[in-house]
């Protein structure tokens, strides 16, 4: 039966805890995700520290209110044990004169017991006045503390804000370039690269085929160019030696003519 309260119990805690980190986590949601938050977040802690402040000054002003009681109750006990000082001294002269004097030693230990009463309620004054003034100067230290935490907040603040605004900006930035990158479909892109890379190629192989063809013919036509100089320079070497020696031959026929006229008549005289 214990185990099983234990067990509600630590149930409860359970709930109640995850229940305080939801709300935590809202408010922090809250405080961190806008520039009005963080203003909201900042005057939240300053807030704190202006009341804890308040607060501080009060408890400083009933300390200083104490400390100067304190103060003039010493002071009275320190005009006190003069006073009583003075008149014991008068009481010790006055028994030098008269040292049978039994109402002035009555007198003379009265005030002796005042002067140690005197003492020991300085004393414990003057401690509590230490106590008093050393608290009241670590409440001024806290206090000019939480005064810097209050300043230094205000210029956190401003950085925070601007510091938000700068990374809300930068943040979409990247947000927009992480989209760019991942959502421009290159794919159409790539398929003319590719297109036009094989384009290309089919161009190239076909220029290269073409100018094969071409180079062969050009090739042909220069050898038959050049036989045809060549040719040409022969017939002309050619036709210079004929005619070198067609005179000669024409010569010679009309020799060979004659000679045969010669001889044909020669023979038709025989004949005849």
């Amino acid at each position: 039966m214990e185990s099983f309260f234990n067990a509600i119990k630590k149930l409860i805690l359970t709930i109640i805890t995850l229940g305080t980190y939801k709300v935590d986590s809202a408010a922090n949601s809250i405080y961190t995700s806008s520039s009005d938050g963080i203003k909201a977040g900042y005057q939240q802690s300053r807030d704190g520290l202006i009341d804890n402040s308040n607060q501080l000054i009060d408890g400083m002003s009933d300390l200083e209110a104490l400390l100067v009681q304190k103060k003039e109750k010493l002071k009275e006990l320190d005009e006190k044990e003069q006073e009583n000082e003075e008149t014991i001294e008068g009481i010790i002269l006055f028994l030098e004169e008269n040292p049978d004097d039994k109402q002035a030693r009555v007198d003379f230990e009265r005030l002796d017991k005042l002067a140690t009463e005197i003492d020991e309620k300085q004393e414990y004054l003057g401690q509590e006045v230490d106590t008093l003034q050393a608290k009241v100067n670590e409440y001024e230290m806290e206090l000019k503390k939480m005064q810097d935490q209050i300043h230094d907040l205000k210029a956190e603040e401003a950085e925070a804000i601007a510091d938000h605004a700068l990374m809300a900006v930068e943040e979409k930035l990247l947000e927009k370039e992480r989209n760019f990158k991942n959502s421009i479909d290159m794919s159409s892109v790539q398929a003319i690269r590719e297109a036009r890379a094989k384009r290309k190629a089919k161009v190239n192989t076909m220029k290269k085929v073409v100018g094969s063809d071409t180079d062969k013919r050009m090739n042909r036509y220069s050898d038959a160019s050049q036989k045809g100089n060549s040719n040409k320079k022969l017939d002309e070497i050619l036709a210079q030696r004929k005619a070198q020696k067609e005179p000669k031959q024409i010569e010679d026929t009309t020799i060979v003519n004659e000679n045969e006229e010669i001889v044909d008549v020669a023979v038709n005289i025989k004949k005849d």
